[in-house]
Formats: C-alpha cells, structure tokens, sequence
C-alpha cells in the first residue's frame, strides 16, 4: 500500500499524495469531513433564512 494509499476497516481509501500528506490516520479524515459537513450544512440553512420571498407573495396587498 503506497503512501497515498489509506485503510479504514474494510475500506481503502485512495487520496492523491498532497491530501494523503494532511491525513496521519481515519480520525483525521473523519474529523475534516465532519467540519466540512457542519459548514455545508451551516450554510445551506442560512442560505434558506436568507432568500426572498416569492414575489407572489403579498401580490395582493395594496401599495
């Protein structure tokens, strides 16, 4: 198994040489893909308070 080769378990995970030079072990990996989860996550609900309102809305309502 080269150096840009990673074992989890039953699982081998290839990641390119720089990426593989970050990650001693899978507890790296799995707490990077978490952080990454989280401000995904972070920023899909605050992208959805954020967006306007359909112009649908108060279409009825006089100026």
């Amino acid at each position: 198994m080269g150096p840009e080769r990673k074992s989890f378990g039953k699982t081998t995970i290839r990641l390119e040489p720089d990426v593989a030079q970050v990650f001693p072990n899978a507890d790296a990996v799995n707490e990077a893909l978490r952080f990454l989860i989280r401000v995904v996550q972070d920023n899909q609900v605050s992208a959805f308070t954020k967006q306007p309102h359909s112009s649908s809305e108060g279409a009825d309502k006089t100026p």
